[in-house]
């Protein structure tokens, strides 16, 4: 019987091992044997060498550009518009093979693109349609462009946003540098066209059903001439505002919120927002899904300087304005229909603001300071004192019949040509 001697003297078989060897080769050789087999076994490595050179592709493909790519996501809010307008004077999309044509002006009345040839000479259509059409890139699908001698890929995606099933639009640009550098300068261009494009121009915000604020179109500044009042109200109002906007310190040092409010009685106050050079932010108290939260939520995101506009504030509820008379729904609330809107409304069961919502919008501890809030009412008398108060509306100005004086302008503005005399 064969031994080997180990190192503690101990003495092993290995006759055993040896034949356990021996047959484990022997069925490795017959079963290599097969032809069949051995073309399996071809394929096998083959496949396996194959899908490890993909995964390691696609490593390098999502990992290479955290390196030498900077990627930014633009969903659709300001700067979205901003390089939108930007692409749209991009000559490389008037010769893309796949685009999209677009009316849409992205917050600008009269959209700064690249038409389409022969469109600003043909009278016909300049009749039929102010809207200019311009190419946009095709949506889901990825360009290539070069900017400051970067190389640049932008996709235009769409994402569900919300649950109502509601698509966002995100404009994707990748830029192939270490740094930020590029991204920045690229932002800043853009922002300073579309600004350039907003020069004497007033844009015009409303909000979404996803209670973001959009910015629908931009309307030319008019003077604060064109509407006639009686001498000095209309300069009240602008000085006072600006006196307001300058007056930040004095707020903060006295620790009073640095809100002012206005409540106007039928009147168009645009060329004051003119004046002030102040976007509008139109705050619909009557859109649908509108309720406190999101009230509060607009509200909250307005921009320091900006003119909130609540238009008709007197005819948003449905029931009165007003908690020291008692509306038709809680007059009786033996007799009071369940399904009725008004009893619904004023019991808070519905998704719409409720007068006290508003007054926390206005003044809690959410709300926006630096804003103006301009709200037109054409009742007055039905207002709610706690709506009307100054810290809320600090300046009441009403506009009863109109004066001698503003039938005389009226008179020279509409009938005698422009320069010539005009009541001055």
């Amino acid at each position: 019987m064969n031994f080997t001697e180990t190192a503690t003297g101990a003495e092993t078989p290995i006759a055993p091992q040896l034949a356990s060897i021996r047959s484990l080769s022997s069925l490795v050789t017959f079963l290599l044997s097969f032809g069949a087999l051995r073309n399996w076994l071809k394929l096998l490595v083959f496949g396996s060498g194959v899908e490890s050179i993909w995964r390691l592709l696609l490593y390098l493909y999502y990992t290479i550009p955290e390196y030498f790519c900077v990627t930014a996501n633009f969903p659709e809010d300001e700067a979205y518009d901003w390089m939108m307008v930007w692409l749209l004077k991009h000559p490389a999309w008037s010769k893309a093979g796949q685009v999209e044509i677009s009316t849409r002006s992205f917050g600008l009345e009269e959209m700064v693109s690249v038409t389409v040839p022969g469109e600003e000479t043909d009278d016909a259509l300049s009749m039929l349609s102010s809207r200019n059409i311009a190419y946009l890139p095709a949506g889901k699908r990825t360009f290539s462009t070069w900017y400051h001698g970067q190389y640049m890929l932008i996709t235009r995606l769409q994402e569900q946003a919300g649950r109502r099933g509601a698509r966002e639009e995100i404009l994707r640009i990748s830029i192939l540098a270490r740094s930020h550098r590029v991204l920045n300068e690229l932002v800043l261009q853009a922002k300073k066209q579309y600004m350039a494009a907003l020069q004497e121009k007033i844009s015009i915000w409303v909000s979404d059903s996803r209670n973001n604020w959009d910015c629908v179109t931009s309307r030319p500044k008019r003077s604060l001439k064109s509407i006639i009042l009686d001498p000095g109200v209309a300069e009240l109002l602008v000085d006072d505002a600006r006196d307001f906007l300058s007056s930040r310190r004095w707020y903060a040092a006295r620790g009073i919120p640095f809100r002012r409010g206005y409540l106007l009685v039928c009147i168009h106050f645009f060329p004051i927002a003119g004046e002030l050079e102040l976007d509008i932010y139109i705050i619909q108290l009557s859109r649908s899904g509108m309720d406190d939260a999101a009230l509060s939520t607009l509200v909250s995101d307005l921009p320091e300087k900006c003119i909130a506009l609540i238009e008709d504030v007197d005819a948003a509820f449905t029931t009165n304005l007003n908690r020291d008379e008692p509306s038709p729904a809680a007059a009786s609330p033996e007799d009071a229909d369940p399904d009725d809107p008004a009893h619904a409304r004023s019991s808070g069961t519905t998704g719409c603001p409720s007068l006290s919502g508003l007054l926390n919008a206005l003044d809690g501890i959410a709300a926006q300071e630096g804003r103006l809030l301009y709200a037109t009412t054409n009742k007055y008398e039905a207002l709610d004192p706690a709506l009307s108060r100054p810290g809320r509306m600090d300046i009441h100005v009403e506009f009863k019949r109109g004066s001698r004086y503003q039938a005389e302008r009226l008179f020279f503005a509409f009938y005698l040509p422009p320069g010539e005399g005009c009541g001055e």
